[in-house]
């Protein structure tokens, strides 16, 4: 890919990206003990968003409690995790990116890997 790509936008689904820069999903394990997305997560999207990314992920969200690697990762299983939710992505979407959220639910790779 020549830098002129790199640099060029990309239309997906609907979406426009103002770039082909992609910062994949990284965890941070520093949620609140109920999931919920604190003022570390605000920083951290928010320095991510400073370099201009056409496309950032977000951490791994676990869809339920008990789906969760440790307790401290960020949530997405109660309507009280949108509010900071929302409040990181319109941090990225002001810096005329896009986000994408990463759903995990670990009880569900243990299931597969105990029936195959």
């Amino acid at each position: 890919m020549t830098p002129m790509h790199l640099f060029s936008p990309l239309a997906l689904r609907g979406v426009t990206l103002p770039n082909r820069i992609v910062i994949s999903p990284m965890q941070q394990y520093r949620a609140e003990p109920d999931g919920l997305p604190n003022a570390f997560h605000r920083q951290h999207y928010g320095r991510l968003s400073l370099g201009g990314p056409g496309l950032l992920f977000t951490e791994a969200l676990a869809v339920t409690a008990a789906g969760r690697v440790t307790n401290s990762d960020l949530g997405i299983w109660s309507n009280d995790h949108l509010p900071g939710l929302a409040d990181s992505g319109r941090i990225v979407r002001e810096g005329d990116g896009s986000a994408l959220i990463s759903a995990e639910d670990v009880r569900a790779r243990h299931l597969t890997l105990e029936h195959a």
